[in-house]
């Protein structure tokens, strides 16, 4: 069993001061009850003449808070509180008050957390954890990338993040154009429990035939897989450069599970190409926005849309993050992935580490051990 003990806990406030106000946040925003959680693992550098920062201060934590408080200057929403205005709505209340820095060890092994090679003393750990209505991925790891090329004394390049959120606000009046099927709650006719591009495309597809037969779903059982897409550079026009916020619209193909698993693998690949085409689709996107301005309880849909157990199944792309570029002066994380994948149901694309030669992994949850097993043997029996 991992045990880590925490040596200090302390509150990283913007090095300068920052604007004192309320961000409005986007129907979109409030889909996104839950945290924004990545692991980020990193190994001591062999000291070399070479080297952009001294091995002897590997991941000091002065230096790590020094840019994180001059990363909150430009990001400052994230150092503000959340809180809900006379209506009930969230917002971003920017107030300066900080992070919490938590600092921890621990004297196991790799081994020790499974799958990780090879077999040495856990190196340093960065554990980020996010209120996802403040972030997604996009600007989350932009962020992230900002503090660790601070940290390295290298002057922020990256766009200057804009921050009004009103550029996805719903029309008025809202138009609703599509059912958007993907803030359907889902059914639950499952049977009792047991003791990219076009390779995403592809990948889903497969993703979601093995989770039909893993599950074991009845053949009339309606089933569905939700992918989140960026909308940013699929606005008309695109969204502003550096935009913070939400961004991501799930599109959400639905068919019968006899179908998905009877029928060949190019089934299940073609219902989610024809739904990526609406990706190409502005209204499809702002008559989201409308449909969630007209719905009675966004609270409620944002709790049910994101439970994916017994028959749908969520696969989320970092294939496309630069998460390896949170270089902190230490060089390049060993690997990055989801802190914490919580629900059944869920699953990740991740980019292999640069030098492992490419390609990617899959990180997938289901119900029970004896799911894992029967979807590990139906996703490599290709």
């Amino acid at each position: 069993m991992l045990k880590v003990r925490v040596r200090d806990s302390s509150v990283v406030k913007p090095k300068e001061e920052t604007p004192k106000v309320f961000l409005w946040t986007s129907n979109i925003d409030q889909l996104y009850v839950k945290h924004v959680q990545a692991v980020y693992f990193y190994r001591r550098p062999a000291l070399t003449s070479y080297s952009s920062s001294c091995s002897d201060d590997f991941f000091n934590s002065t230096i790590l808070k020094d840019g994180l408080s001059k990363a909150l200057v430009t990001h400052y929403p994230i150092a503000g509180r959340l809180k809900r205005n006379e209506s009930g709505r969230a917002e971003i209340e920017c107030t300066g008050e900080g992070v919490i820095f938590i600092e921890a060890e621990t004297d196991s092994l790799i081994k020790d957390l499974g799958e990780f090679t090879p077999n040495e003393q856990l190196m340093p750990i960065s554990f980020t954890s996010i209120s996802h209505l403040v972030v997604d991925g996009v600007c989350g790891v932009n962020f992230f990338n900002a503090w660790s090329e601070l940290c390295r004394g290298v002057d922020n390049t990256r766009p200057i993040p804009f921050f009004d959120r009103t550029v996805l606000r719903a029309r008025d009046p809202p138009i609703v154009s599509f059912p958007h099927m993907e803030y359907k709650p889902p059914s639950m006719n499952i049977p009792p429990p047991l003791p990219f591009d076009s390779v995403h495309e592809v990948i889903a597809g497969h993703i979601w035939r093995c989770s039909c037969k893993a599950r074991e779903l009845k053949d009339d059982q309606e089933t569905m897989i939700s992918i989140p897409l960026d909308y940013r550079s699929r606005s008309r026009p695109p969204l502003p450069d550096g935009y913070f916020g939400n961004a991501i619209f799930h599109l959400t193909p639905t068919a019968i599970s006899g179908d998905i698993v009877s029928k060949p693998l190019c089934y299940a690949v073609n219902l989610i190409h024809e739904i990526f085409m609406m990706s190409t689709n502005n209204e499809y996107f702002r008559s989201a926005l409308d449909f969630l301005e007209l719905h009675p309880n966004i609270y409620t849909l944002a709790k049910s849309t994101q439970t994916f157990n017994g028959c749908n199944i969520r696969n989320s792309s970092w294939v496309k993050l630069p998460l390896y570029e949170a270089d902190f002066g230490w060089g390049p994380p060993l690997y990055v992935g989801p802190g914490v994948i919580g629900l059944a149901g869920r699953s990740f694309l991740t980019p292999n580490p640069p030098g492992s030669g490419g390609g990617f992994s899959l990180i997938i949850s289901l119900e029970s051990d004896y799911h894992m097993n029967l979807f590990r043997e139906h996703f490599y029996d290709i």
